[in-house]
């Protein structure tokens, strides 16, 4: 906590998240990962109305983020949002992670870190 003059600054010791802005446990995937071969190009994510909000929220926090930045710097074009599903353990969870080069011809996307987000 830092005093200056008549007012209290506590917002200098509240701890930051960095690796992830929430997410949502999500109820069930149709269609299941076994009723399909060779594995599903699209997949549903069905969420309860508390996980939606969650998620809603999730969302809302890194887009105001977003905002914040210099859009007319090139890491301000590139910042971006991702949204990672794991099947396993039925989560969605919102990250910010930086866009690939708008210069690549790849079609191909680079693979995400395979680090798994905490619960909230």
């Amino acid at each position: 906590m830092t005093r200056t003059g008549d007012t209290i600054s506590i917002m200098s010791d509240i701890r930051t998240k960095t690796s992830s802005f929430g997410g949502a446990t999500v109820a069930y995937f149709t269609p299941s990962q076994a009723e399909t071969n060779p594995p599903f190009k699209v997949a549903n994510v069905h969420l309860s109305f508390e996980e939606a909000l969650k998620l809603h929220l999730s969302l809302g926090q890194l887009l105001g983020k977003l905002n914040g930045y210099n859009r007319a710097t090139s890491a301000g074009k590139n910042a971006g949002a991702v949204l990672r599903v794991y099947f396993d353990i039925h989560r969605v969870v919102v990250a910010e992670q930086a866009l690939r080069s708008r210069k690549s011809s790849s079609t191909t996307f680079p693979q995400d870190s395979e680090q798994v987000d905490g619960q909230e």
